[in-house]
């Protein structure tokens, strides 16, 4: 007979007069397509049954009460077709499917982050672990393999509608996730999160300081936490995160008879490169007026990571320089890097102080050239702190050359 809904009842009456434990009922339309029941069990179950390789095999495609007649034989089709046009047993597809399916996106998440957590800066490895494990909490029941640009593009638009930035954000760590997953072998189709719109498209910013800009700001900045940290930004061209969290511990070499050094961890900079320098007078002036708390292993700041009350402050600090137009603190590594060039400094040497691993350093040349130019970026930031205090002060500035190198 033909397996519809409106002969199960016949079905399972037949099943009940005929004594046997065990009966599988086939469909006359689609050879091998059948349903299954068994003696002191209520669930009848849809099967498969095909040849492969010379043997009999049974596919259970699902029971009935959770499949419609036409889904089941819908299902048995694909899976012949499959046997009959590829050659694959389906049998072994849908174990494949059920093992995929394991990998759902809370799952490839905890993976993703076990596997990043030594590899990723502190900051990152917070942001990505909000944005996968909360922002997308909606997609975790889904198996990676099956999420659409559309679901992810569904997603994006609620968190844009709050704050655009961080959706933008949310959406750059999703999409290494998903680079990473195919890596993996967990994702065999293209990163479903290219092609999605970005809520924030990234504006490449150029702004740069002016000498009188940048007098503006030092003189504005008060003695404080935050003023101290804007200052060494303008005096290294450090990012915010590394001065913010400067330790105690990464000072040293400062006994009156040799310059300090500030040494930075390679766990604490972008590039994973350890980064020294060796800081100008006027920077430790501005440190050694920093009292040291036994109980705190930071510089600045009372938190753990640091200093951190950053928006705030900057928005204090704007009231008090009114410079005309914005900035942001980042533009002030820019202002440094442009403005050393501006007094001769030369480009290798600009990156050195910045811990830039492209321009001079980058491809080959990274490779086999490996000098930190130690002396000539302490040269450079004694030049670059006399120009900042004559800006600062209004005086002129005086000259100093770069020593000769030996040899």
């Amino acid at each position: 007979m033909k397996l519809t809904k409106a002969n199960l009842q016949t079905i399972k009456t037949d099943f009940a007069a005929s004594g046997k434990a065990d009966k599988i009922y086939f469909d006359e339309d689609l050879p091998g397509f059948g349903i299954r029941l068994r003696a002191g069990s209520k669930k009848m179950v849809w099967v498969c049954r095909y040849e492969y390789a010379g043997i009999q095999r049974k596919l259970t495609l699902g029971s009935e009460a959770l499949l419609r007649p036409d889904e089941a034989r819908e299902r048995a089709r694909k899976a012949m077709a499959a046997k009959t046009w590829l050659g694959v047993d389906p049998q072994v597809m849908a174990a494949a499917e059920r093992q995929k399916a394991r990998f759902t996106l809370r799952h490839i998440a905890n993976q993703y982050l076990q596997r990043r957590e030594t590899q990723l800066r502190p900051k990152t490895l917070r942001d990505a672990k909000r944005y996968l494990l909360k922002s997308f909490r909606s997609l975790h029941h889904m198996p990676v393999h099956t999420i659409t640009r559309r679901d992810i593009a569904a997603v994006l638009n609620d968190l844009a509608v709050k704050t655009p930035v961080s959706a933008a954000r949310a959406r750059a760590i999703l999409s290494a996730l998903f680079s990473w997953a195919r890596g993996e072998g967990y994702l065999e189709g293209d990163n479903p999160v290219e092609g999605t719109n970005n809520p924030a498209p990234t504006v490449k910013r150029d702004r740069v300081l002016s000498d009188a800009e940048l007098a503006a700001v030092w003189n504005a900045c008060g003695n404080d936490t935050y003023g101290k940290i804007v200052k060494i930004l303008i005096l290294t061209g450090a990012r915010r995160e590394e001065v913010g969290g400067m330790l105690w511990g990464e000072l040293a070499d400062r006994d009156g008879k040799r310059d300090g050094k500030w040494r930075v961890p390679g766990s604490r900079t972008k590039n994973h490169e350890d980064h020294e320098l060796t800081l100008p007078p006027l920077a430790w002036s501005i440190i050694d007026n920093t009292s040291c708390r036994e109980f705190k292993g930071h510089v600045f700041g009372n938190g753990s990571r640091g200093y951190a009350n950053w928006s705030l402050a900057k928005t204090a600090l704007d009231q008090r320089c009114k410079i005309a137009e914005p900035w942001r603190l980042h533009d002030l590594r820019r202002t440094v890097a442009t403005r050393m060039a501006d007094i001769g400094i030369q480009p290798h040497i600009i990156e050195a102080v910045l811990n830039h691993v492209s321009g001079h350093k980058a491809g080959v040349a990274g490779v086999y050239n490996r000098s930190a130019y130690t002396r000539d970026v302490k040269h450079a930031l004694d030049i670059w702190a006399d120009h900042v205090a004559s800006i600062v002060s209004g005086e002129e500035r005086k000259i100093m050359q770069f020593p000769p190198r030996a040899g």
